[in-house]
């Protein structure tokens, strides 16, 4: 197709919200992020994308979800947690996790492994980032892959506790993204925001404080959700040595930075990655390429069929 992923993303927002589990957040969606992005939510969209592999059947630490559409550019994270294969051991690694943390986990990493988020919360100093993220993560994706992948301005400054955890996902996404402490970063890979996962539950859930329970909050139907600890990219603004992260509970909390939670990259794609095929299924994820790999392409089909027709004449 001649369709880049950005516009079919948008080819599967029907006009009315929810359908194909796609929101539009204009300044009409009740609950809504107000910034027009195209999210997806709920238990289980047709978002999967195979990211990093050419294999006719996607192995499985090839999947990713598209959280969304932010502007020009496509929204990435990994569907199930990063191990040392892609992180690497040489910072910030914790090891395997024990039978007792995943006695919850219904993701498919065997083994899971863990990584802690560094000595404090600030994310430009941070080795996770540096090191485990965009200098092992981007090697080991290789060439092809990383080039698709901008480098991006990260939220990094975070809020406070009473900012983002008492409140509903609308507040927070303007607690931490549109008007937070002001800090950014630059860089190609990061991880998602607490507002991510939010806006990932069921529109229904957006009402809810994100320190709740499991019980009252989106672990059933948040396709992000995979019953283990997650590291968001958010620090606590309020204490150098937290960071907000996703309990295998549902709930967000904060973590001390020593403790070893799951990684799961976030990044975005540069706007000329095309959509190649795929309904977004796990058994049949969207498959992606690289705009100027296909021009290329297209380029050198022409020059061979025009020197044939040289050849004719």
């Amino acid at each position: 197709t001649s369709m880049n992923l950005s516009e079919y993303v948008m080819s599967q927002y029907t006009g009315t919200q929810g359908k194909n589990n796609i929101y539009y957040h204009d300044a009409n969606l009740t609950n809504g992020a107000g910034d027009n992005s195209y999210r997806y939510a709920g238990y289980n969209p047709n978002n999967y994308v195979c990211f990093g592999s050419d294999e006719a059947t996607c192995p499985k630490d090839n999947l990713y979800r598209i959280i969304g559409l932010f502007g020009d550019n496509i929204k990435l994270v990994k569907n199930d947690y990063a191990g040392s294969d892609l992180l690497g051991t040489n910072v910030n690694y914790g090891g395997q996790a024990t039978t007792e943390e995943e006695v919850d986990y219904n993701g498919s990493k065997n083994p899971l492994e863990k990584y802690s988020f560094g000595s404090n919360n600030t994310w430009s100093s941070s080795k996770l980032n540096t090191i485990n993220l965009n200098t092992n993560f981007i090697n080991n994706i290789g060439n092809k892959w990383s080039n698709m992948i901008i480098s991006a301005v990260w939220k990094v400054g975070g809020n406070t506790s009473t900012n983002i955890l008492n409140n509903s996902v609308r507040t927070v996404f303007t607690n931490e993204i549109k008007n937070p402490v002001n800090n950014t970063y630059t860089a190609k890979i990061g991880l998602m925001y607490v507002s991510d996962f939010g806006y990932a539950s069921a529109a229904s859930r957006w009402t809810s404080m994100m320190e709740e329970s499991s019980s009252g909050h989106a672990n059933i139907d948040n396709y992000l959700f995979l019953r283990f600890n997650d590291w968001t990219i958010t620090p606590n603004s309020g204490n150098s040595n937290n960071v907000y992260s996703i309990e295998s509970e549902g709930i967000v909390t904060t973590a001390s930075v020593n403790v070893a939670y799951g990684i799961r990259p976030a990044f975005y794609l540069k706007d000329s990655v095309m959509y190649v095929s795929g309904t977004g299924t796990i058994s049949d994820p969207i498959r992606v390429n690289w705009g100027a790999i296909r021009e290329e392409n297209n380029n050198l089909h022409y020059f061979k069929k025009n020197l044939k027709l040289l050849k004719i004449m």
